[in-house]
């Protein structure tokens, strides 16, 4: 009952739903217009700030409205409103709440009729003309902030927020995200000479969050500044047996990813995209064949046909046209253990024009049409059918195998199907990849790599030099374009391969734009 949330005096009770590290922010304790909460992941802010929060708000006061914001409205569905309704089922109170997920989602307090609404920055021009019947719009709640990509999209949904309130209401924005890179307008707005990362103190086990806190900071809409970085230790609800083991050993694994994820420090955008890919990640192929054995394997390939802007090649009904491959083409043989525990790049066949700079391709560089290339690509297939047919590996033994083609190029996916019918190979079956943004990929072959279950083999030496040779991008990209044909067909290689392994099972991955 609502009750249940309030004192003997009245006051609302936080202790059975808010961790401490999280109350000193609270709207009851601190009434200043802009609130950040960086953090690792899984620290409980979201759940906390934008699930417990706002239901305490609105049920506290019966003059609150408030809108959620994600950079995609749909995102909101899976996300943030599933977060507010599990809170209210978790109180007991879905006899006084309305919740509504179409056409958008929106929740109303029954008893009163405020409403928690649910909205995208496609345009944040939008949100000015927000009303409600009952009470003011107070308080604006932004999940994943790092999505918001621009400052002025910020300051058109923070200017929003406005208007003279009766005595006792205030205005208030909560930022909350992860904090991928240091080249973001949050750093440079909010905590840039303000509150700094400190890796000596956010480590110490003693230390799970650090603070910041003036009410007189001057915004460009108001006053009040409340900043909060969150590490996994702020999180008093976690599984301490499963997560601080797991964070102990990423420590030592890979110290990246160990400060991002589980510190919640600022990522740095100009460092390596792979620092956890070192010597260890590769293995010779008597090494692997020594030590694994495959429950799964596939194909990626990146065609890379372009018309030498960039752009994809278009062939209509099936011709076949002799055309330049100006771009890097890429066919990867990839694998999952039968542990569900490691992926392997097993194999490449890698075709450029032009020999530059220590790439390495399969075969002779130049320049070749369509039809040859189609016949290399068939023809290293059929290679590696003797090469990894062994019995004990599980790979290439006659059964069904998978090939995964860039989902934009159905011409080629088309007649690469059509040629391996022709060699009579029906059992190789081509597909669209399946996309999933660089960003994911790059999360989780990081972790992959940090526990010593990615591998390639030292026979894919473009793997090996695109790995190596990768840089993050600007606003925090995962990886720069250009240079990464290998590693882009081994990841439509694998894709399909992931809900079967252990890891992929624990990943929560970002809601990013490429």
């Amino acid at each position: 009952m609502i009750e249940d949330l309030r004192d003997e005096k009245g006051n609302i009770r936080l202790s059975k739903m808010v961790p401490p590290d999280f109350r000193d922010g609270f709207f009851i304790n601190f009434k200043g217009r802009y609130r950040v909460y960086k953090g690792a992941r899984n620290t409980g802010k979201s759940h906390t700030m934008i699930g417990w929060e706002p239901l305490i708000k609105i049920i506290s006061d019966p003059r609150r409205n408030i809108v959620i914001v994600r950079r995609n409205a749909n995102s909101n569905k899976q996300s943030t409103y599933e977060n507010i309704c599990g809170r209210i089922y978790d109180l007991g109170l879905e006899k006084h709440f309305k919740m509504r997920e179409n056409p958008s989602p929106e929740i109303t307090y029954a008893d009163t009729g405020q409403q928690i609404i649910f909205r995208g920055m496609n345009d944040p021009t939008t949100l000015n003309s927000i009303t409600f019947a009952k009470g003011y719009l107070t308080d604006v709640y932004i999940e994943e902030a790092f999505e918001i990509e621009s400052y002025q999209d910020f300051r058109k949904l923070d200017m929003s927020l406005r208007g003279k309130l009766p005595d006792g209401l205030f205005h208030q924005i909560t930022l909350c995200f992860n904090a991928w890179s240091k080249e973001h307008w949050l750093y440079d707005r909010f905590f840039k000479g303000i509150l700094e990362d400190d890796y000596q103190k956010l480590d110490d086990p003693n230390v799970s969050c650090m603070t910041f806190k003036d009410p007189n900071w001057q915004g460009d809409y108001g006053k009040g500044l409340y900043l909060h970085i969150s590490t996994y230790k702020a999180n008093s609800f976690r599984d301490k047996e499963i997560t601080d083991p797991a964070a102990l050993a990423t420590r030592e694994r890979s110290p990246d990813t160990y400060k991002v994820e589980f510190l919640g420090m600022w990522g740095n955008s100009t460092s390596s995209s792979y620092p956890e890919f070192t010597d260890e990640c590769i293995m010779s192929l008597a090494q692997i064949k020594a030590k694994f054995r495959f429950a799964s394997y596939a194909i990626g390939i990146d065609t890379g046909l372009s018309n030498g802007e960039g752009g994809k090649r278009t062939v209509g009904r099936m011709q076949t046209v002799e055309e330049r491959v100006k771009s890097a083409h890429a066919v990867m043989l990839v694998g999952v253990t039968d542990d569900y525990e490691t992926i392997v790049v097993l194999d490449e066949y890698f075709h450029t024009e032009i020999e530059r700079n220590g790439e390495y391709n399969t075969d002779e560089a130049g320049t070749i049409g369509i039809n040859k290339l189609l016949s290399r690509t068939a023809d290293y297939m059929l290679k590696w059918e003797g090469k990894y047919s062994d019995e004990n590996m599980g790979v290439m033994d006659g059964s069904t195998v998978n090939v995964y083609v860039d989902s934009e190029d159905i011409a080629f996916r088309q007649m690469l199907q059509n040629e391996m019918n022709m060699r009579r190979r029906e059992y190789y079956e081509c597909w669209a990849s399946t996309k999933l943004s660089v960003q994911t990929r790059v999360d989780f072959e990081k972790i992959m790599m940090g526990w010593g279950n990615f591998v390639v083999c030292d026979q894919c030496k473009n793997a090996i030099r695109e790995f190596r040779n990768a840089r993050r991008g600007d606003k925090g990209r995962a990886r720069t374009d250009g240079d990464d044909h290998a590693l882009t067909a081994l990841e439509y290689g694998f894709t399909p391969l992931l809900g079967d392994v252990h890891r992929w099972k624990q990943f929560k991955a970002r809601d990013v734009k490429d």
